[in-house]
């Protein structure tokens, strides 16, 4: 038997942000049945980066892969590992974290518990990060991972932008050793546990949009 979850936020009226004060989506009723339309429709303004959401090369390369050249059989996952991790605020991850990842690994989800700050300053400014050391140990070491996710807003730690736009340029380069890393930012996995047994990621198929808002389940083993 198995159960389902989410692992994304919902994208609601507010949203964090990285480096700024949460977001306030602005909605426009376009149609509305009070109004005497024949349904409802409604639009919003939202970007390839926030809430929930996957970066692909095309986020920092020309010419690199966007999120509508990815196959269907792409984001369906079957091994992942979920590695549980307590880090501090500004903290940098390193290498020596990952050297328990099994070598079939297809996706990686950092479950570190910082997403209980989500909604605070701190989640948006003061987010720990990955070390770009950390993210070529994984392409050169581990290279059946498709994609890693997080439970903070970025692995770029806003106190050091530098370190975080490396380690985004050494996980999406396509011309590094292996496959490119796609990078889930802005995880739920509160639900997630030892015991996941499969994610499947669905991504907004913009074409040309460097990356994605993600709608994520996961599938656990009761």
């Amino acid at each position: 038997m198995f159960k389902y979850c989410f692992l994304s936020h919902d994208i609601k009226d507010t949203m964090p942000e990285y480096g700024k004060e949460n977001r306030i989506l602005k909605y426009k009723s376009v149609k509305s049945i009070s109004r005497h339309d024949s349904c409802n429709i409604v639009s919003t303004e939202i970007n390839s980066h926030l809430g929930t959401h996957i970066d692909c090369p095309n986020h920092f390369f020309n010419k690199a892969k966007s999120i509508s050249d990815y196959a269907a059989e792409f984001w369906i996952f079957t091994r992942p590992f979920l590695l549980n991790l307590k880090v501090q605020e500004n903290e940098i991850i390193k290498k020596e974290v990952f050297l328990s990842i099994p070598a079939q690994a297809d996706i990686v989800l950092i479950k570190s518990g910082f997403q209980k700050f989500r909604g605070q300053k701190k989640y948006n400014l003061n987010n720990p990060g990955i070390a770009p050391e950390a993210a070529l140990w994984l392409r050169e070491n581990r290279p059946n991972i498709k994609v890693i996710g997080i439970d903070f807003i970025s692995i770029s730690p806003y106190q050091n932008r530098k370190i975080g736009r490396e380690t985004h340029k050494v996980f999406l380069d396509p011309n590094g050793k292996n496959n490119p890393i796609l990078i889930l930012e802005d995880m739920d996995l509160k639900k997630a546990n030892d015991k996941l047994s499969d994610v499947w990621v669905f991504p907004l198929r913009i074409t040309f949009w460097d990356s994605s808002p993600c709608t994520i389940i996961g599938k656990i083993k009761n």
